[in-house]
């Protein structure tokens, strides 16, 4: 790596030999330099120049968080991965947060539908027991896309109807035994039950499709893809949350509850289910790495301009850094940070 043209090279003198100075040196004025040296452009056809204005100090301080904290954990000493952001913060108070929000919204709307608070209180116990299990994994999955092809995928069309079938016939049966053996019942809870099925897990479990690292173009392309696969995720909630509420208002149900609960609890039951959430998960952590000053709050532009700005290349899906040895100089600071921390 050779310094920008406004860091001088300097040397000091030993027994009438000249001899650089340390890496270690330089490594130290070449982040400030580059920075300073390179001002923002609004422009995005300008790919050396930064979009956004940074500070020299934080920049190095973030990259030597990041390069600290793929050394210490060891998995990839070499790939900063923006999805495995999502561990370097502990887990488990933010998904016991997610999960009591998404039990006590449920408590509140069934307990206004059914106006039987035990039947809302349990309702909502169970929702929020199911969201803590169901979040655990989030944090390590890979990113995924959205794919819409039809082709070399007929046998997974033809399980999800079978499936969608078996949903129906045992809603079928929930709505005769709940409405005195009405057929009518019968039908629409069948018809209901099939429909939603084809609706959230079905549709999701056809449109997911896991990115691979050999075909990503670059790591930003990879964050929009699981992102707009999260957005289809919740609409596809939406759309059954609507459905239900529809169902709701025939059956004469509480207005408000009814349409509240399709608006709020449907897109919520989409965002959990599937496979690839590293969106989610990397939205979640970022805002405690940034209160931590770990990391900017909005990480992702802060990545995109270290590439811009030489810092860091690309490769597929994830950032390196481009000289090893500054890497290394930035992980002993985190290192040693660490162990000055209290």
């Amino acid at each position: 790596m050779s310094s920008p043209a406004s860091t001088p090279r300097r040397c000091s003198t030993s027994g009438g030999r000249t001899r650089p100075v340390s890496d270690d040196h330089l490594c130290d004025r070449f982040i400030p330099a580059l920075v300073g040296a390179r001002t923002p452009a609004a422009d995005a056809a300008e790919p050396f120049r930064p979009r956004h204005a940074w500070d020299p100090d934080h920049v190095r301080h973030w990259l030597a968080y990041l390069s600290g904290q793929i050394l210490v954990l060891g998995e990839d000493t070499r790939n900063v991965a923006w999805w495995r952001l999502a561990r370097y913060a502990s887990t488990g108070m933010v998904r016991l947060m997610v999960s009591l929000v998404s039990g006590i919204l449920v408590a509140i709307l069934i307990t206004a539908v059914t106006h039987t608070p035990s039947v809302g209180v349990a309702t909502g116990l169970l929702s929020a027991i199911a969201v803590l299990l169901m979040t655990r994994s989030w944090f390590t999955e890979p990113p995924g896309h959205a794919g819409f092809q039809v082709r070399g995928r007929m046998s997974l069309l033809g399980r999800t109807l079978a499936a969608a079938v078996v949903a129906g016939l045992l809603g079928a049966l929930v709505g005769w035994l709940s409405s005195g053996h009405k057929p009518d019942g019968a039908l629409k809870i069948g018809v209901l039950s099939g429909l939603t099925y084809v609706l959230t897990v079905g549709l999701i479990r056809w449109v997911e499709h896991p990115t691979s690292s050999t075909t990503a173009r670059s790591p930003r392309s990879t964050w929009r893809a699981d992102r707009n696969l999260t957005l289809i995720r919740a609409l596809c909630g939406l759309g059954v949350g609507l459905t239900v509420a529809a169902v709701g208002l025939v059956a004469k149900l509480n207005p408000p509850a009814v349409l509240a609960g399709g608006l709020l609890l449907g897109p919520l039951f989409g965002l959990i289910l599937g496979s690839h959430h590293a969106w989610l998960a990397y939205t979640l952590t970022i805002p405690r790495l940034a209160r931590r000053g770990r990391l900017p709050l909005r990480a992702m532009c802060f990545l995109d301009d270290a590439h811009r700005l030489g810092l860091l290349r690309t490769e597929g899906p994830f950032y390196q850094f481009r000289n090893v040895e500054l890497q290394r100089r930035l992980a002993r600071d985190h290192i040693f940070e660490r162990k000055d921390s209290p």
